[in-house]
């Protein structure tokens, strides 16, 4: 069975598209319906998988759409990744001029 047939991927695909929806809906409706740590469980999965699928394809492809997230939520999300992390900026900044993943 190739990779595209497998049943895990089709799954996965299917769940991506009803995940996404129901975060456009939860938007829509207000945060109230979903808990902090839901939101870092989704969160933490595609961080997971956007590393391991950079790693493995040794693509380049930015985590999100072009346009998809303004410049301050991506610097919300930022600031408060690297806090979570214990990173400092200066060694984010040092780590990526080591190499790239």
């Amino acid at each position: 069975m190739s990779v595209l047939e497998s049943p895990v991927r089709n799954r996965l695909s299917d769940q991506v598209d009803a995940i996404s929806s129901e975060v456009d809906d939860v938007l829509a409706a207000g945060t109230e319906s979903i808990t902090e740590d839901e939101v870092q469980k989704l969160f933490t999965a595609a961080i997971r998988l956007y590393v391991a699928k950079r790693a493995e394809t040794g693509s380049g492809f930015w985590p999100v759409a072009e346009h998809a997230v303004t410049a301050t939520e991506a610097a919300v999300t930022t600031t408060s990744l690297l806090r979570a992390v214990q990173l400092e900026l200066f060694e984010l900044s040092m780590w990526n001029s080591l190499g790239r993943l």
